[in-house]
């Protein structure tokens, strides 16, 4: 079988890992994301244990990307650094969430009449940030 052309590599952080009712085995990771791992390439399943860095290898067929190779990553200070990118892209994934959460909820208010500017989405948009990082909610200051 000819080998294919790596497009693209990553280096993910495992979360969990399940096969899927077609064979597939989908990996989350610690940024959220999944990553499908198909049966043609079961001799790569046991290289996603949760906690453990996997550099991720892309290929394309028919306009179509898939991991078509894997292998974990060696050594404490990859493993680090892979774990911090990971951790920095859940941020930013919930960051990005907010903020259109935050500027709908602001489009909505403004639609009631009510005047707002781009500090107000952005005071929104930290507290859905707050929210979705650790569950932090905002009480009503009684006067």
């Amino acid at each position: 079988m000819p080998q294919a052309e790596i497009t693209r590599e990553e280096i993910i952080v495992v979360k969990s890992g399940q096969l899927n009712t077609d064979g597939y085995l989908e990996v989350i990771d610690e940024a959220g994301s999944t990553h499908k791992i198909s049966p043609k390439r079961e001799q790569l399943f046991p290289l996603f244990e949760p906690g453990k860095a996997v550099a991720l290898k892309y290929a394309s067929y028919k306009n179509r990307e898939y991991v078509a190779d894997a292998e974990q990553v060696e050594g404490v200070f990859k493993q680090e650094a892979a774990k911090k990118v990971q951790e920095k892209m859940g941020d930013n994934k919930n960051r990005a969430f907010a903020l259109s959460y935050a500027k709908d909820w602001c489009i909505a208010k403004a639609q009631l009449g009510k005047e707002l500017t781009y500090a107000d989405v952005v005071m929104v948009a930290t507290v859905f940030e707050a929210y979705l990082n650790t569950g932090a909610t905002v009480t009503k200051k009684e006067s």
